[in-house]
């Protein structure tokens, strides 16, 4: 007799499947609880002290204008505008957070309003309670991952 084993496989739903709204588009004032990462010449791995101007910042949503040029009038977020990652950030994307001078230089994208996305590698998952985790690279071999909190301005 042949024993197959079980698998089980646990499906949590998303805050979207739940009906619940993703961030609005606004401002919001942010500070970041715990970040980890490999930072240094001599490879630290491990909790990390942020600077002020990173510890606390501002995360600012705002909508993108659909028929952005380029896009041949195509709605932010339609399938056929996904084909790649260049096409998907100058079309597909319908909203974009910047955050604060001196914590993230690059803007990010989004088009669910949960996830956003730089051009190379960084993310942010901001959920709809605010909390946030954020992963990114500097660039210079340090690398980051950190989780806070946001409340809105």
């Amino acid at each position: 007799m042949w024993r197959t084993p079980a698998v089980l496989v646990l499906l949590v739903p998303t805050a979207a499947a739940l009906g619940a709204d993703p961030p609005r588009a606004g401002r919001y004032a942010c500070e970041a609880a715990r970040t980890a990462g490999i930072q240094g010449e001599g490879r630290y791995a491990g909790r990390i002290e942020l600077p002020a101007a990173e510890q606390q910042f501002t995360a600012e949503i705002q909508r993108l204008a659909s028929g952005r040029p380029g896009c041949r009038g195509a709605r932010p977020g339609t399938p056929e505008r996904r084909a790649s990652h260049e096409a998907w950030w100058q079309c597909g994307a319908a909203l974009e957070v910047t955050l604060s001078r001196g914590k993230y230089a690059q803007p990010l994208r989004s088009d669910d309003g949960y996830i956003f996305h730089d051009r190379l590698s960084g993310w942010l998952h901001l959920a709809e309670d605010l909390r946030y985790v954020f992963a990114y690279t500097d660039f210079a071999g340090n690398y980051f991952v950190e989780e806070g909190r946001c409340a809105s301005e």
